[in-house]
């Protein structure tokens, strides 16, 4: 879960700035490198230090609902306005290339003198380890809404801010659940969401191509058909738009 921590107060520090509050969502290490959101603005800063509330001790990593103090290096004091900023950590929730791609990552090749032949054991556990497409009526009621909740938070913002993450974490707790499923939930509305967003692209191209004379040129099919591979459209869901937006029809 990403990390996501509100700023209440600030305090001088000399290599940066002490920020004091409340950790919303997830876990961080001391020593590494954040993000600090003021409005829509973004800043890198490095945490030095963590300290606990109210022990006043050294620890080095902090966790949902610890108040903590973090000392942050390498960010401008003036530029940290409390109860506006929000620290979180580098790594973003969704959208990890390897978690979108839906690819196996690629097996070393050796030798094939090498290459120990697989039982029917070992070939029946890889087949399960294939990830597959899921469709909506794979998932139960509560995991359906889910999924909408996120879809609603992503086409205002194109994102998910971290008190959105916050507020999904208390719904994923009282829909039951996991941690792990609802990671998966929230990859699945990414996809959806960038799915959707592709198709109104290549349908807002394609309309604005027949504005002018009814029909396509030859020109602007072929920009169109480097547009759609741009997108990763198939080519019947293309042919449908392209049918779906033909005046003729």
């Amino acid at each position: 879960m990403q990390f996501s921590f509100k700023v209440k107060k600030k305090v001088t520090y000399e290599r940066g700035v002490v920020v004091i509050g409340k950790v919303l969502s997830g876990t961080i290490l001391n020593d590494n490198d954040v993000i600090v959101s003021v409005g829509k603005n973004e800043y890198n800063a490095h945490i030095d230090s963590i300290i606990d509330k109210p022990d006043g001790k050294y620890v080095q990593s902090c966790s949902i609902g610890n108040n903590v103090s973090l000392y942050l290096s390498g960010i401008d004091e003036q530029i940290v306005k409390p109860r506006i900023t929000l620290v979180r950590n580098k790594e973003l929730v969704t959208l990890t290339p390897t978690d979108l791609s839906g690819k196996q990552p690629k097996e070393s090749k050796t030798p094939k003198d090498k290459q120990k032949k697989k039982t029917s054991k070992e070939i029946v556990q890889n087949k399960v380890r294939i990830p597959r497409k899921e469709k909506m009526d794979e998932y139960s009621s509560v995991e359906k809404d889910f999924i909408q909740n996120v879809m609603v938070c992503i086409k205002r913002n194109g994102r998910l801010a971290p008190t959105e993450l916050y507020v999904l974490d208390k719904i994923r707790t009282v829909y039951n659940i996991s941690e792990e499923r609802a990671h998966q939930l929230i990859i699945s509305a990414v996809k959806r969401y960038d799915k959707e967003k592709n198709e109104m692209i290549y349908r807002d191209a394609v309309s604005a191509c027949l504005l002018d004379c009814g029909y396509l040129t030859a020109n602007e099919s072929y920009l169109l058909e480097k547009l759609r591979i741009a997108l990763n459209i198939p080519e019947c869901k293309a042919y449908t738009i392209e049918k779906e937006s033909d005046w003729d029809v």
